[in-house]
């Protein structure tokens, strides 16, 4: 495979870390995983552009050993791919609860349109990285390491919701889904 580089928003490295710690380093583990998380995005409404994308993200940092990622303020090609879209058109469509409406506002103002967004510094933080520097796939795959190392199996949305609110999560507000 090429060497490839792939941009990242800061929170946009939970998924790496949850399919490592299911996974390990197992491929066959990595590929289940990811078709897990790929098939429970398709099924939370995630657009289909978004879904592509990050499994082919996914797919390119797990299995291409020259990948390497840049972590970006902002907007990234994830969400690019439709989901902002997918956000804007939901939070006026009557159709849709107004506490998922309100829960998606709240991701909206507080994530997506904010280049310097609480919940990707926070993530920076916790991987021990720099945002706009590039890393290899293994600082990326060690970085995941010593986060498994000090919160053991703890979920991705579990740890950044304790970060940011300092509480537990409530998964019925939770604004990182």
């Amino acid at each position: 495979m090429d060497d490839a580089i792939t941009e990242l928003r800061g929170h946009h490295l939970g998924p790496i870390y949850d399919i490592v710690i299911n996974a390990g380093a197992d491929e066959a583990k990595i590929t289940d995983e990811i078709r897990k998380f790929i098939d429970r995005a398709g099924a939370e409404g995630y657009p289909a552009g978004t879904v592509e994308q990050t499994e082919s993200m996914l797919n390119q940092l797990f299995f291409n050993e020259k990948s390497r990622v840049r972590v970006i303020y902002g907007q990234d090609s994830i969400c690019h791919s439709g989901c902002i879209q997918n956000i804007e058109s939901q939070l006026f469509d009557e159709r849709v609860p107004e506490k998922v409406r309100d829960r998606l506002a709240f991701s909206y103002a507080r994530c997506c349109k904010m280049p310097f967004a609480r919940i990707d510094m926070i993530t920076l933080d916790l991987f021990g990285l720099k945002p706009e520097t590039l890393y290899t796939r293994e600082v990326i795959l060690k970085a995941v390491n010593v986060l498994h190392a000090r919160f053991g199996y703890e979920k991705w949305n579990d740890l950044i919701w304790r970060k940011l609110f300092g509480t537990e999560r409530a998964k019925t507000l939770s604004p990182v889904e």
